[in-house]
């Protein structure tokens, strides 16, 4: 469950202003509420700002707890944030602080320790403060350290037109052989055989080609019934 319930659109609106991920988003933190996992969201003021305000720019954090295998013991992770809505992300010491007291007042004797995966670089962080209250950074990455965005605006052509020749080749070959792309949503009468297709592709073709592991079932299922866009009430 959530120890903060902070209205979800404008949990959202802080994300999408913020250039946050997906990893932060209020549905992700329900996908994994859905798991059993227990979730925790706060935000945290920041400094005061040069306008005389008595705080400046907020930071927001989610935290996901996941146990450790073996032990009944958690960590809390959180994945792609805290977020700051400092123009120039960083991350102020007192908002580093903040964090930490909160988490460590939530935390249980079963919690070892907890985890930040920040978008911000290097230079953005505090480091200081990091490596005096304990941090270490790990000598490999639980995200991926490099992110592509697309841009959708552009039109099919410009798109096709930015990638590999092999790859334009093997787009236009699978349509030629009659491969299409559906978008559907839960509330589709055809939801179901659209989904066993696709874990069907997964788990067939994509794991078993290229010894790419995968989640099971029930995973992607909950995802897509949680993310899905929920019908309008009528």
């Amino acid at each position: 469950m959530s120890d903060n319930l902070y209205n979800k659109q404008e949990w959202n609106r802080f994300i999408l202003e913020n250039n946050g991920s997906f990893l932060q988003a209020y549905e992700w933190g329900e996908f994994q509420e859905g798991f059993g996992k227990r979730v925790l969201r706060f935000k945290v003021a920041g400094p005061p700002s040069s306008a005389g305000a008595d705080f400046g720019e907020a930071t927001q954090a989610q935290f996901i707890a996941n146990k450790l295998p073996g032990v009944n013991k958690f960590y809390w992770h959180c994945p792609r944030g805290p977020v700051t809505a400092n123009s120039e992300g960083q991350i102020a010491n007192s908002e580093l602080q903040g964090i930490i007291d909160i988490i460590k007042k939530s935390a249980g004797k079963e919690v070892i320790f907890f985890r930040l995966g920040p978008e911000a670089t290097i230079e953005q962080l505090p480091i200081g403060q990091l490596n005096n209250s304990g941090f270490k950074q790990l000598p490999y990455d639980i995200e991926p350290s490099q992110t592509l965005i697309l841009d959708i605006t552009k039109t099919e052509d410009e798109l096709l037109a930015q990638t590999h020749e092999k790859w334009r080749y093997n787009i236009r070959l699978a349509q030629k052989k009659g491969v299409q792309v559906k978008v559907t949503s839960c509330d589709d009468v055809n939801f179901e055989h659209y989904f066993e297709e696709f874990y069907r592709l997964v788990s067939e073709g994509t794991a078993e080609r290229k010894n790419i592991k995968h989640h099971q079932k029930e995973y992607y299922k909950k995802q897509l019934e949680i993310t899905s866009p929920q019908p309008s009430p009528s």
